[in-house]
C-alpha cells in the first residue's frame, strides 16, 4: 500500500473541519518536515501527557499545536495561540488550566492576605 505524504499545511485545512481541541493522529512516516512552519513551544500538556517533543505554528488564531510521540504525531488547533493570547488560550483552549491556575493565585493571594493582615 502507497502511504500519501501530506504537508503541515494540508493538516491544518483537515483539522478547520473539526471543533477546535479535536485531536487527530498521524502517523509519522506521512509528514517529515517541520522546517520553517512549525517552531518548538513548552506552552501546552504534552510533555505530561508523555510527548517526547510539541511544536506550534506562529499563527495568532487557528493555531496548529503538534504533540510528538514515538511513532505518530498528535495534531488538534486552538482558537488562541499562546504566544500570543495567554489568557484567551487558557479560557477557551485550556480551561482546566486556566482554573488551576486561577485557583493558586487567589489560594496564593489568601495566604498573603493573612500572613500580612491585608483585606481583599
Amino acid at each position: 500500500m502507497v502511504v500519501k505524504n501530506i504537508t503541515w499545511d494540508d493538516v491544518w485545512r483537515e483539522l478547520k473541519q473539526y471543533e477546535y481541541g479535536t485531536k487527530r493522529k498521524i502517523q509519522k512516516e506521512r509528514i517529515h518536515d517541520f522546517t520553517g512552519q512549525l517552531q518548538p513551544t513548552l506552552a501546552g500538556d504534552g510533555l505530561l501527557r508523555g510527548a517526547r517533543k510539541q511544536y506550534r505554528d506562529n499563527k495568532r488564531r487557528d493555531s496548529l499545536h503538534v504533540l510528538v510521540y514515538e511513532d505518530y504525531y498528535e495534531v488538534h488547533l486552538d482558537r488562541f495561540n499562546p504566544i500570543y493570547y495567554p489568557i484567551e488560550h487558557l479560557a477557551y483552549d485550556a480551561p482546566n488550566w486556566g482554573f488551576l491556575i486561577a485557583a493558586l493565585i487567589g489560594l496564593r493571594l489568601l495566604m498573603l492576605s493573612k500572613n500580612n493582615k491585608i483585606r481583599l
